[in-house]
């Protein structure tokens, strides 16, 4: 009885010593696991930072093309005020030069008649 009484005892110990193995070993798992799932929170804050910062961007981005595009079309209004404006001027020079050509004419007209 004592033979297998100790035996027992031995098999008892062997089985909490394998449960005392597996039990650090999942502990060791654990905290293995903690520390990666650490690292990838990190990893998964730094990318919302860059697409947050990336977003931003892009929306600052569309705003000055938005601006530009404004910018070009007041310019090319401009230009076709001007081009306007400039034919306006044009034809009074050319009106005054007519008017004083004639003027210059009646003078000497005048002139002649004298």
């Amino acid at each position: 009885q004592q033979a297998a009484a100790a035996a027992l005892a031995a098999d008892e110990a062997a089985v909490a010593r394998s449960a005392k193995t597996a039990l650090t070993d999942a502990h060791e798992r654990v905290a293995s696991l903690e520390v990666e799932c650490a690292s990838t929170r990190r990893t998964s804050e730094a990318c919302e930072t860059q697409h947050a910062a990336a977003s931003a961007h892009a929306v600052h981005e569309a705003a000055a093309a938005q601006n530009s595009q404004a910018a070009l079309v007041d310019a090319h209004e401009r230009i076709a005020a001007l081009e306007i404006e400039y034919s306006s001027a044009l034809e009074a020079s050319r009106g005054s030069v007519t008017q004083q050509a004639a003027a210059a004419a009646r003078v000497a007209d005048e002139a002649a008649v004298a």
